[in-house]
């Protein structure tokens, strides 16, 4: 009885090393398909591609500070310098959580739009170990529209002024040089201009990047609206821009149709750029870097 009893003992504690051992190399062969993964950086420059958001985010405990300024259409004529006279203006914060966590806050002239989001980074395109195809981010956004209302003698309820948007953002970096994005969305109107508008409207969106140099890309963004959802006649959203780099800075230099910043006007669009309807515009994204050990980044 003795040795069946230190028999079964022994192919207990046999099976638990073998058990173990398994183990302990899968954990190795995890720890060393991590350590050969490489994930995919600088998908695009920024957090926005134009006007709408790209795939990527900030970084843990650091922060841009965004000026965007969009002018009046080029077709108004020489008596507004082309558009130049007019002047809407958008100043944005964005702060990184951790590296896939962003929350940001935007006020902007147009409709003295308010507006707060996050973007949550899903998944990261990555080689080696681990293989990922693409970048998938979730974008979410409020928006409070603070303009007086038309009409005061309505009773309008301060829920109506709000507005919400929902992304994914979906990317790939085919190479050094092109980057692709597509970003299936809807916003949700809470009060809408007519009964026959709708108060949620779908779109999608395609992004593209192409590097000229290290610090010079070329950028361009299209949202193509579910047709007949309003009441009136709308145009899709098109910008063609190009991208500067200098340290700290990027600059954002672009001809759009639009100029919502703020993916709450993409159903608003009343801009035709057949007609001429399009006019200049700019992003200034400033980055800092606030972690203790590190200084400002320039």
């Amino acid at each position: 009885m003795l040795k069946f009893l230190f028999l079964i003992l022994i192919l207990i504690v046999t099976k638990g090393f073998i058990f173990c051992q398994s183990l302990l190399d899968e954990l190795n062969s995890e720890n060393n398909k991590i350590q050969d993964t490489v994930f995919t950086n600088a998908t695009f420059k920024s957090t926005k591609i134009i006007n709408g958001q790209s795939i990527e985010t900030v970084g843990k405990n650091e922060l841009n500070f965004i000026i965007s300024h969009r002018f009046g259409n080029i077709n108004s004529g020489v008596h507004q310098f082309y558009g130049l006279d007019q002047s809407f203006i958008r100043f944005g914060l964005e702060y990184g959580l951790n590296k896939k966590i962003d929350i940001g806050i935007g006020r902007s002239r147009e409709q003295e739009l308010v507006d707060g989001y996050i973007k949550i980074k899903l998944l990261s395109q990555a080689k080696g170990g681990y293989n990922m195809p693409l970048t998938i981010t979730l974008y979410s956004s409020i928006a409070v529209k603070m303009q007086k209302w038309v009409n005061p003698e309505v009773n309008y309820k301060n829920i109506h002024r709000l507005f919400y948007v929902n992304e994914l953002l979906i990317a790939r970096k085919f190479s050094d040089k092109i980057s692709l994005q597509l970003a299936p969305g809807f916003v949700h109107r809470n009060l809408t201009l007519t009964k026959q508008d709708k108060n949620l409207i779908p779109y999608i969106g395609l992004a593209g990047r192409y590097k000229i140099s290290k610090r010079i890309a070329l950028s361009s963004e299209y949202y193509w609206v579910y047709p007949e959802q309003t009441s009136f006649k709308i145009y899709n959203p098109f910008s063609v821009g190009i991208d500067i780099e200098t340290g700290g800075h990027v600059f954002q230099l672009h001809f759009s149709n639009s100029r919502g910043m703020h993916e709450k006007m993409i159903p608003e669009n009343l801009n035709n750029w057949q007609n001429g309807d399009f006019g200049f515009g700019f992003n200034i994204v400033r980055h800092f870097n606030l972690n203790r050990n590190n200084n400002l980044k320039y």
